[in-house]
């Protein structure tokens, strides 16, 4: 697949084919995932390919990285040394996430959010990890 964000060259990726593709514009970078297999795209620099252990369900900005929400796993990570930080293991099934007052929400497979506090070096879940 060719992606290209203006007049520029673009990248070539490669993404599951059994999976829509699926975007998130990350200020000046875009993240394009399929499946497990995630890309991060910024202009004047190569590809930056990060493959993880369970399907990516959302990316988001944290200061210079990025939270990547997994369907078992919340993960902070660093494009520009292309490493896991910090890793979030959940005990259910992750869903839906979202935003609200600075803290990272992910629905559970049993309806219950986690909470996060999200840096750029650490997912810091809330003491109790789900909120009531």
């Amino acid at each position: 697949m060719r992606v290209a964000t203006g007049a520029g060259p673009g990248w070539e990726i490669v993404l599951p084919i059994w999976f829509l593709p699926s975007v998130a514009m990350l200020g000046d970078t875009v993240a394009v995932w399929a499946a497990t297999r995630l890309f991060f795209l910024a202009s004047g620099k190569h590809a930056v390919r990060a493959d993880f252990d369970d399907e990516v369900h959302a990316v988001y900005a944290v200061d210079a990285n990025f939270c990547v929400v997994g369907e078992l796993s919340v993960s902070i990570y660093d494009a520009d040394q292309s490493v896991i930080v910090d890793r979030f293991q959940a005990d259910d099934v992750l869903g839906t996430s979202w935003w609200e007052g600075g803290r990272l929400f992910v629905k559970s497979g049993s309806e219950n959010p986690y909470t996060f506090n999200p840096s750029a070096y650490a997912v810091h879940p809330d003491p109790q990890h789900k909120r009531k």
